[in-house]
């Protein structure tokens, strides 16, 4: 009977032991995800991590679990673990050899040779042979004790344990009520379920076992799928490896080919400091050695001039004289040499990486005060649509903003928001029913937030976006041109009218704050006139670059004409005259306006007096520079009509 103890034992460890508390199951209670625990424990379960009492984790598998309103009393019992533990009891109750329960007395005991299922007693053989005689119990299971220990016999034991009414509790569930679907006594079936389906609970049981097997067929199948899911995983888990080492070694590789060109570059830059200071000390040497040379003549004649004075006869003098002054004459007709300055060799570190390969590194230049260009990116545009930048800003956080303009199709027209260094496109949005030119001026705040504001001069409105390219509001306004913003935040829109043209200083609501004359309405056809508008960071003044009357106007913000510029020839001639569109000023209040006829950009003063060619077809502008604005670091940044965008380095 060894045997039969082991067996209780391993299924009371593995089958009937609470995994909260270690010990087999006190009035278990089961889950609707199938998993049981203790009433006890699953009361504290429920006490320290429900929802309002009401909602709880499954403590094995965390999934989602309801509780009655008294809590662990309330879950349904788990009556097979409770069925199974108590015949795991009875089978370690029968470790010794059973003796007869019907001849067996207190003295005498007789060995059991049988069981029987139905009546759960233990039988000797004489008693065997007439229970198998009796009409009443012919058709009762027996088992030989030698095979209690057998599978057999469990499952046979497991099948014959009688279920016993709780309410009745010792009357046996012989009925399934079809209706609420649980078993029932004769007793409850009389009194609760009179009018209820019920069948017999073996037949019940048998068609309940064919819907688990069918069940237990598509869990199976679902298994399979299952399994061909994990198998598919693992090969993923695998190639994510290896895809990863594969990626890690080409960047690493990557990294040892930056690290080497990099050296390489720095060795070159080292070798150009040295043959440009070579040069340099060359020249200084020689000029050294000139001057070496000359104070030793000096020293020289001097010398001999000096003893031939105080030591020498007439005659040696008379002698000497001649030929002493003219050594010295011709030391005194010559000039030391010019000294050299210093150059001003520089080492600019570039602010990014992404062009490492093309520069970025950084770059040598002579501080001479030109510009160098530092990147350069090109707009992606629609060429069959013919469109072409149009104009460029920078917004306040620094980002640089360009609009476009479709020839062929003005609803195309679109906005592109670089990052201040004009080395990647973060942002670019279509403009909503566009039927012209899009003007755009992007410093202005509305809200505590960065907004763009939008013209459409053919329809006549203003549009406020945000630079994800959500439209905040529109304003109506006639014949609206170009539009920027002063330094305190208000929208500075030009207006084209029958008589002259308007420029308007408003507030974020479009209420008009200040409202001047800008003359010039068009020419005797009436053809609008095209033009852009900046405002002085230094002193707020509104500028106007007027490309059809060739001028640039600067105006203070209660609308007095403080100068008009015309180029005065500067980068310009009569056969090819200036033409000024792009506008823009930086923080000592110098003005940069492009010319795009001949393709350079100007500085003037703050006065509107001309002081150099910033930029010319030399320094990269290949063609008509239609915008420029100098960035929150100081750089100049040009937009050409082809759609490049180029920055320059700016003192």
């Amino acid at each position: 009977m060894t045997s039969n103890s082991s067996l209780a034992h391993a299924i009371e460890k593995d089958v009937l032991t609470c995994v909260l508390c270690k010990k087999v199951f006190q009035s278990p209670k089961i889950l609707e995800c199938l998993h049981t625990f203790c009433e006890a424990c699953l009361e504290k379960v429920i006490i320290f991590t429900s929802v309002d009492n009401f909602k709880f984790p499954c403590p094995t598998c965390r999934a989602e679990c309801y509780a009655p309103p008294d809590r662990a009393k309330g879950i349904k019992d788990n009556v097979f673990y409770e069925k199974l533990k108590r015949l795991v009891q009875e089978r370690q109750n029968t470790d010794e050899q059973p003796v007869c329960g019907l001849c067996s007395e207190d003295a005498i005991t007789v060995p059991a040779t049988v069981r029987c299922l139905d009546c759960k007693d233990f039988l000797c053989g004489n008693c065997e042979k007439i229970h198998r005689k009796i009409k009443s119990s012919q058709r009762h299971q027996l088992f030989a004790v030698e095979d209690l220990g057998g599978e057999t016999y469990q499952r046979e034991l497991f099948r014959h344990e009688l279920s016993f009414c709780p309410k009745h509790e010792e009357t046996v569930q012989e009925f399934y009520c079809v209706k609420c679907k649980q078993p029932v006594c004769i007793r409850c079936k009389i009194l609760s379920h009179d009018d209820h389906k019920c069948v017999q609970i073996e037949i019940a049981a048998q068609a309940q076992v064919k819907e688990i097997q069918d069940l237990l067929q598509k869990l199976a199948t679902q298994r399979e799928r299952f399994e061909s899911t994990q198998a598919s995983l693992g090969d993923v888990e695998t190639g994510l490896d290896h895809q990863q080492r594969d990626v890690q070694f080409r960047v690493d590789h990557q990294r040892q080919v930056l690290l080497s060109r990099i050296d390489q570059y720095a060795k070159d830059i080292s070798n150009e400091i040295d043959e440009k200071f070579e040069a340099e000390e060359k020249h200084v040497e020689a000029a050294s050695e000139n001057v070496d040379n000359m104070l030793m003549a000096i020293d020289g004649i001097s010398q001999i001039s000096h003893r031939l004075t105080k030591d020498a006869s007439p005659a040696e003098i008379v002698n000497m004289k001649v030929q002493c002054a003219t050594k010295i004459q011709a030391i005194l007709e010559k000039s030391p040499p010019t000294v050299p300055e210093i150059p001003k060799l520089c080492f600019k570190f570039s602010p990014t990486t992404n062009e490492l390969l093309k520069g970025g590194f950084g770059y040598l230049y002579l501080d001479d005060g030109r510009p160098s260009m530092l990147n350069k990116i090109r707009i992606p545009l629609l060429s069959r649509k013919k469109e072409r930048l149009y104009s460029l800003d920078a917004s306040t956080s620094g980002d640089i903003i360009i609009s476009t303009f479709c020839e062929k199709d003005p609803a195309l027209n679109r906005i592109f928001i670089l990052d201040r260094e004009a080395r990647a496109v973060k942002q670019k949005f279509g403009v909503p029913n566009m039927s012209s030119m899009t003007y755009l001026a992007a410093s202005v705040t509305s809200h505590h937030k960065e907004c763009l504001v939008v013209t459409d001069p053919k329809q006549g409105m203003i549009y406020v976006f945000d630079t994800a390219g959500i439209l905040i509001s529109s304003l109506i306004c006639p014949k609206a041109l170009a539009v920027s913003a002063n330094s305190k935040n208000q929208p500075i829109i030009q207006t084209h009218g029958h008589q002259d043209d308007r420029i308007h200083r408003l507030n974020l609501n479009g209420g008009v704050i200040k409202s001047f004359s800008d003359g010039n309405a068009g020419d005797d056809k009436g053809v609008v006139q095209l033009k852009q508008l900046s405002c002085s960071k230094s002193n707020g003044d509104i500028l106007v670059s007027d490309p059809m009357n060739a001028c640039v106007r600067s105006y203070s913000q209660e609308g007095e004409l403080k100068f008009t510029y015309t180029s005065q020839g500067a980068g310009s001639t009569p056969s090819e005259p200036f033409v000024p569109f792009g506008i823009c000023t930086n923080e000592k209040g110098d003005i940069f306006v492009t010319d795009t006829n001949n393709k350079t950009i100007h500085r003037l003063s703050s006065k509107g007096e001309f002081k150099e060619l910033v930029l010319t077809k030399a320094d990269g502008l290949s063609s008509e520079p239609m915008g420029v604005v100098v960035s929150g670091n100081g750089q100049l940044v040009v937009g050409l009509q082809d759609g490049w965008v180029k920055v320059y380095s700016y003192r």
